[in-house]
């Protein structure tokens, strides 16, 4: 938390706030905020009202009229993302020891790309990957002779999980990758199942207000976003290069004067469209945005100082051979499947979506799991993390 915060506060207070949002995100979470502490409830700039997720910009506008809104909202992400240390360490712990657990945890608290990278900007990585983390942590395979205790995590671990998409809406395919492998790999028992379709539940049900509320304003029964359509245009469509770029599409006269949800349904036909007409471009930017997404140095032409791309690359080469080496250490094997996960799943999804660094962050914590046990007392065999898997 000091080190975020230190580094936050270096960035200082811009007047107007708005000068310290640089990239596009930033500028529209903080537009969408704006909106909401007027009362005029979350609408874009093209008058959409459902384009994005609620939380983030619920929890901006409690910033926005203030005279130093921007700092005071970086600071409270900054004290927000250092707790996802605890998670880490906690996880870690149960699996591999206390000396991987502080080693995972030290890692996550000076990792370049969260301290210097996210902590100072509007986006929903910060608080996003500590709520991350602790839905993992609550979610992981336990078995347990105290049914009224595991009703009860089963029931938070699904309001966890129901924030997270609240912050970021692809995490709801995760968290049904996650019910799903769990249950397959670690426990079939009816007990277990029941606990797991318990959790689905109480997404589903946090979802339900949200799509509601969709339901009114543009006529149809949406649980996430109407946003689906231009994330798979920017990955796929014609002028799709791995990377986001989107500007060009507010000029496109094929969307003017287009309703919200034909909007999304134009979009999604013609990057589907793209996509079957030349398989062999799909797959090479598939590839692309693989090599964007686990990228050595920063993919922003802006970040690559010669100190950035130095500090990235011995960073992210270490951290990546040390997980290697303590996934090939750690047993049980399934232990090391499920902390590969959301390295699987949002490497997956990015791969067809826009491709970048800031998509990788979910994988970061626990591949530090994975790194702090090359330096186990042990070869990670422990029979707590065993009984808990």
């Amino acid at each position: 938390m000091l080190v975020r915060c230190g580094w936050s506060l270096a960035q200082g207070s811009p007047q107007p706030a708005t000068d310290g949002l640089v990239f596009p995100d930033e500028q529209v979470y903080w537009a969408l905020a704006q909106s909401m502490a007027a009362g005029n409830g979350l609408i874009d700039e093209f008058g959409f009202r459902a384009t994005y997720m609620p939380l983030y910009p619920a929890f901006l506008s409690l910033f926005v009229n203030h005279p130093h809104g921007l700092l005071l909202g970086r600071l409270c992400q900054c004290v927000l993302g250092g707790l996802a240390v605890v998670p880490v360490f906690l996880l870690a712990r149960q699996l591999a020891g206390t000396r991987t657990a502080w080693i995972a945890a030290l890692l996550m608290a000076i990792d370049p790309f969260f301290v210097f990278g996210f902590s100072h900007r509007m986006l929903t990585e910060t608080i996003f990957i500590t709520l991350f983390c602790l839905a993992i942590w609550l979610a992981w395979p336990a078995r347990s002779d105290r049914p009224r205790r595991d009703d009860l995590r089963s029931i938070i671990v699904g309001l966890v999980f129901g924030a997270c998409i609240y912050l970021r809406p692809s995490t709801a395919g995760f968290a049904l990758a996650w019910l799903v492998v769990t249950t397959i790999v670690a426990d079939r028992t009816r007990h277990a199942v029941m606990l797991r379709v318990q959790t689905l539940a109480v997404i589903v049900m946090c979802l339900i207000p949200w799509a509601t509320r969709n339901r009114i304003v543009i006529d149809e029964w949406q649980p996430l976003t109407t946003r689906s359509g231009i994330s798979l245009y920017d990955g796929l469509g014609p002028r799709a290069a791995g990377g986001s770029d989107l500007a060009y599409t507010k000029t496109m006269p094929e969307l003017r004067h287009l309703p919200e949800t034909q909007w999304r349904d134009w979009l999604t036909e013609q990057s589907l469209k793209a996509a079957r007409g030349d398989p062999a471009r799909t797959l090479h930017l598939a590839c692309t945005k693989f090599k964007r997404t686990w990228a050595f140095i920063p993919n922003e032409p802006g970040s690559r100082t010669p100190m950035k791309m130095a500090v990235s690359a011995v960073w992210m080469a270490g951290v990546l051979m040390a997980a290697v080496w303590g996934a090939c250490r750690m047993r049980p094997k399934r232990v090391v499947l499920f902390l590969l996960l959301p390295a699987i799943y949002f490497t997956l999804l990015h791969m067809i979506f826009v491709g970048s660094i800031r998509y990788r962050i979910p994988a970061m914590p626990l591949l530090y799991i994975l790194a702090g046990a090359v330096f186990a007392a042990r070869n990670c065999r422990r029979s707590q993390g065993a009984a808990n898997a």
